[in-house]
C-alpha cells in the first residue's frame, strides 16, 4: 500500500509541475477526476485506469512515477530540440564520451594538484636548508670574529 502512496505523491508532483488539475487529467485519460484523486491519495485503483492515465501523459517518465528513479519528464532535451531517435543515440554516445573526457581532466587536475603540493613541500624544504646554512655561516663568521 505504501507504494501506491508514493506513486500518488509523484503523480501529484507532476500535476503541480504541469499546473494541471485532477479533473483535467480525468478528462484527458477518459477516467474521472475522482479516479485521479484516488490515485493521488494512494488508494487502490484498477490497472486499466492507471494505464489510461499514463497514456494521457506522454512526457511523464513512467519509471520515475512507479519507482522514483530518474527524472520526472522523459526525453525532455530530445523533445524540445526535435532530435530524431538516431540523433539521440549519437547524443547519448557523445554524452558518454564527454563524461570520460571530464574524468580524464579531473585525473589531470589531481595530478597537477599533487605536483603543486610536492613543489610547495620541496620549496619549504629548500627554505629550511637555506636558513640552516645561513645560520651555520653566521655562527662560523661570529666564531672567526671572536677569535
Amino acid at each position: 500500500m505504501n507504494n501506491l502512496v508514493e506513486i500518488g505523491k509523484r503523480l501529484k508532483e507532476f500535476l503541480d509541475y504541469k499546473k494541471m488539475k485532477v479533473n483535467e487529467l480525468g478528462r484527458m485519460s477518459d477516467t474521472s477526476g475522482t479516479q485521479i484523486y484516488n490515485i493521488v491519495k494512494g488508494k487502490k485503483y484498477g490497472v486499466d485506469k492507471f494505464i489510461s492515465v499514463v497514456n494521457a501523459l506522454p512526457d511523464l517518465n513512467i519509471y520515475w512515477l512507479l519507482f522514483g528513479d530518474g527524472q520526472m519528464l522523459k526525453d525532455t532535451v530530445l523533445k524540445y530540440n526535435n532530435v530524431t531517435s538516431g540523433e539521440s543515440e549519437l547524443l547519448i554516445k557523445e554524452l558518454e564520451n564527454l563524461k570520460v573526457l571530464i574524468s580524464y581532466q579531473e585525473m589531470t587536475l589531481n595530478a597537477y594538484k599533487r605536483s603543486l603540493d610536492m613543489a610547495a613541500s620541496t620549496n619549504d624544504d629548500l627554505k629550511k636548508m637555506v636558513e640552516f646554512y645561513r645560520s651555520q655561516a653566521e655562527n662560523k663568521s661570529s666564531n672567526i670574529k671572536s677569535a
